[in-house]
């Protein structure tokens, strides 16, 4: 070992310390710190003045990031900060994992944020793997530690090794060309941009930089163990691979997912398109979809069921749940299945109507009056589309974006009832018995979900009104079933009866601006 100033060295006790002076000298960048400002320029992944705080674990690739960040922090013009996260799982070596990173930071004038998390509690509570409540602990940290400190940008240390184990992953598992196309050297990340500075640097470079400056680091042991997919990848199937047929495999495969993440950006373009020409938001029509190849219907596919989510991660629908929706699309109308994440699809006169569980108004027959506010309520009423409401439900009302409101007054249900509001220009009215439209413009007051009242009434097409009561008494409503049938009103004015029947006074007509859409979905339709 030479006696350069910037070397960081462990004494006989453990500690850390410096030898005085900062990381590098005055001399010219390594090659890995040449090709990390090249890659950061080129994706552009920080500007002049941004505040960059690095996610440093200990391990061997967060401790060079953070040091090369360092060394690049006047050639870039940033501000570099630190944030590391004890999840709460591996007891005291955690403990020391945190210690050297405090110590590491200290020695070098680096600010430091520590966040404390608890793991298995996730895991416990929500049923979850210990990766996935990891991860989103870790981010929730991240965001927060941004938050606090005024920083825009979060950088990982994420490498082309780990970029590798993915794209394999994915492979393995059965993924998109998405997941196909790796890790993106940035991305956001709720208020904050995640960046990736050693996307095109191997771990044998970073460990090689380490070594050549005597600078140490941590090794988390459960990465030396076969428990997670991505460790068997790392530790048995890559080196085969690199040692048996190619011993730049791994930067084939990245390269690879490169161009694959190029050829996705064409289809995603490709499907925006198609949506801009014949999609109405949430509902496309099947006809055109159809004449779609392949891979832009499903891109078109998944987009919309993006939206139905509310622009959440669709991770957990896959290759099977597309096919479910194309075989919808060549099935018959009326239908309706489920995705994971509460996304809804119904088809109905040749269209694929998308939407979330959390905008059903009520669900499911429940005998006990007790708890059936609680059970047949849904909590949210999600966004139907851009002009639609942000539906709000608490159990007793849903409140449109324009402030309207929906009072739910009906203790027990046996079918799924939607709302959304739209514009309205011409289109065709469905012409089915559970599909209702109504001239949103002639609601003036509040409207309530309910069963029948003394004095409801509803108007007739060809002028004057009938009463609710009359009307069930001429349809032979058997006199014990009169008070279960669902009714829209404002005041007494009926809107709508569950049997179809809706008042001429809300009929959608040619000077019609806006549409309230009512599906109203029993149990054998459902199925």
């Amino acid at each position: 070992m030479d006696n350069n100033k910037d070397k960081i060295i462990k004494n006989s006790k453990g500690d850390i310390k410096n030898n005085g002076g900062n990381i590098k000298d005055n001399g010219s960048l390594s090659a890995l710190e040449r090709r990390v400002l090249e890659f950061m320029r080129k994706e552009r992944l920080t500007v002049s003045g941004d505040r960059v705080l690095a996610a440093v674990s200990g391990g061997a690739d967060s401790v060079c990031l953070l040091l090369v960040l360092k060394n690049l922090e006047r050639l870039l013009g940033i501000h570099v900060e630190a944030v590391t996260v004890n999840h709460g799982i591996r007891g005291a070596s955690a403990d020391g994992d945190v210690e050297f990173v405090r110590r590491l930071c200290e020695e070098h004038g680096i600010p430091l944020r520590i966040c404390q998390v608890n793991v298995p509690e996730l895991v416990k509570r929500e049923q979850i793997s210990e990766e996935e409540a990891a991860r989103r602990l870790r981010y929730e940290c991240f965001e927060h530690a941004a938050a606090e400190t005024g920083a825009g940008v979060v950088a990982v240390a994420h490498h082309r090794d780990d970029n590798c184990e993915t794209v394999l992953h994915h492979l393995f598992r059965g993924s998109s060309l998405k997941g196909l196309g790796g890790m993106a050297p940035g991305r956001k990340q709720g208020d904050i941009s995640v960046i990736r500075p050693f996307l095109q640097t191997g771990r044998h470079e970073i460990e090689s930089w380490l070594k050549e400056r005597g600078i140490l680091w941590r090794t988390d042991e459960t990465n030396l163990e076969d428990d997670y997919t991505r460790n068997r990848l790392r530790h048995h199937v890559i080196p085969l691979v690199e040692r048996e047929i190619n011993e730049q495999a791994c930067a084939h495969v990245v390269q690879a997912a490169e161009y694959i993440a190029q050829a996705q950006e064409l289809i995603e373009e490709l499907a925006g398109q198609w949506l801009e020409q014949y999609g109405a938001d949430r509902s496309i029509p099947v006809e055109p979809l159809r004449s779609c190849r392949p891979v832009v219907r499903r891109e078109i596919l998944i987009q919309v069921c993006r939206k139905a989510a509310g622009g959440s991660n669709l991770k957990d629908v896959g290759h099977v749940h597309l096919e479910m929706l194309e075989h919808l699309a060549q099935g018959e109308n009326s239908r309706q299945i489920r995705l994971p994440g509460g996304i809804c699809v119904r088809k109905e006169y040749g269209m694929l109507v998308f939407f979330h569980s959390g905008q059903e108004v009520c669900r499911g027959k429940n005998k006990d009056k007790k708890n059936a506010d609680e059970k047949n309520i849904s909590e949210k009423a999600g966004n139907m589309n851009e002009e639609a409401f942000h539906g709000e439900a608490d159990g007793k009302q849903v409140v449109l974006q324009d402030g309207t409101v929906i009072r739910i007054e009906i203790p027990v249900c046996d079918a799924q009832i939607h709302f959304r509001t739209f514009s309205y220009h011409g289109e065709k009215i469905p012409e089915n018995s559970y599909t209702k439209w109504f001239d949103y413009d002639t609601i003036k007051n509040g409207l309530s979900l309910r069963t029948r009242r003394t004095g409801d009434y509803f108007l007739l097409d060809g002028g004057g009104r009938k009463t609710v009561k009359s009307y069930m008494i001429d349809r032979k409503i058997p006199a014990d079933l009169r008070d279960s049938v669902v009714l829209l009103a404002e005041g007494s004015h009926v809107l709508w009866l569950s049997d179809g029947r809706i008042s001429a006074a809300y009929k959608v007509s040619g000077d019609t601006h806006n549409v309230l859409e009512l599906v109203y979905l029993k149990e054998e339709r459902l199925s």
